[in-house]
């Protein structure tokens, strides 16, 4: 595709006190409508929220519209036909956050905030100057609803349910970033050759380091309704470490792709990634990739 639909819908939000960004591609209904759902429940308020559709179809961000309209956000919308590059989408929103608000956080589509999570963020960053927030998040087993028979999870009702479900807990180098604006400014935000997904969380929480930044996470903090919650859905697994029998199907190209990640994250000890176009769309020719496919 040769052009991009930049702002498809916008929500002006007046002196927010967070930025939080949602990625996204073709993703779409209640896990989508759940998360922001938790963002529009924090206890501070105005935060602003960019959803950052990079290579939906046109049906699918059509979709993605539909979703968002009841609550106040802004949507950027790059169609491709690239491979998916969460660092890339990340990026976007980043790129576009209000100048004006100094504090930004990445939140993957699949999660749910209890109502003091940007409060402690916030918090934490007014107490710890130079703060790199990341975070531990419960992976939910299964979706609220009986046990062998997953439902969608519906917010706000059962939000207080979240703590009895049952769930694997993650390491949690991303899912939820938090760090000063300027700071992701200066280093231009992830390293958007790591395309599709593995190793860019780990990279930024590297690189955060070697800028001597004070790097920690939410739970570090101890505080009451501050959990973070990865909504079940049928491929999540697939992200997860899996036992004996399990199948992780994945293209050529992701795999590749996943491999190549994270041999430059062992290999790349810089800081400031990208160029000055990070997190704008481009038109990429295959031989100005730095990894080709095979």
């Amino acid at each position: 595709m040769e052009h991009s639909v930049e702002l498809s819908r916008k929500q002006v939000i007046e002196d927010p006190v967070f930025t939080v960004v949602i990625p996204v591609r073709n993703r779409w209904g209640a896990r989508l409508r759940n998360c922001i759902k938790s963002i529009t429940l924090q206890t501070i308020q105005p935060i602003e929220i960019i959803v950052a559709d990079y290579g939906s179809t046109m049906e699918g961000h059509k979709e993605i519209l539909k979703t968002v309209r009841p609550f106040d956000c802004f949507v950027y919308y790059y169609p491709t036909d690239e491979i998916w590059n969460l660092a890339l989408a990340r990026n976007m929103g980043i790129r576009r956050s209000n100048s004006s608000c100094e504090y930004v956080a990445v939140v993957d589509a699949d999660l749910v905030l209890e109502a003091r999570v940007v409060e402690t963020l916030l918090e934490g960053h007014l107490s710890r100057p130079r703060s790199y927030i990341s975070c531990f998040i419960r992976m939910l087993k299964l979706e609220l609803g009986k046990s062998d028979q997953p439902r969608e999870l519906q917010m706000p009702e059962d939000f207080s349910k979240l703590k009895e479900t049952e769930f694997w807990p993650s390491a949690g180098w991303g899912g939820l970033v938090s760090a000063s604006r300027s700071w992701l400014f200066s280093v231009r935000g992830f390293d958007e050759r790591m395309k599709f997904w593995g190793a860019e969380d780990a990279d930024l929480w590297k690189r955060a380091g070697l800028a001597g930044m004070d790097r920690y996470r939410l739970n570090d903090l101890g505080r009451e309704e501050a959990e973070v919650y990865h909504q079940w859905h049928d491929d999540c697994l697939s992200r997860l470490s899996r036992g004996p029998g399990d199948t992780i199907i994945l293209t050529k190209a992701e795999s590749n792709q996943i491999t190549w990640n994270k041999a430059m994250y062992r290999r790349d000890h810089t800081i400031m990634r990208n160029n000055e176009n990070w997190g704008l769309w481009k038109p990429q020719k295959a031989e100005e990739d730095r990894f080709r496919y095979g």
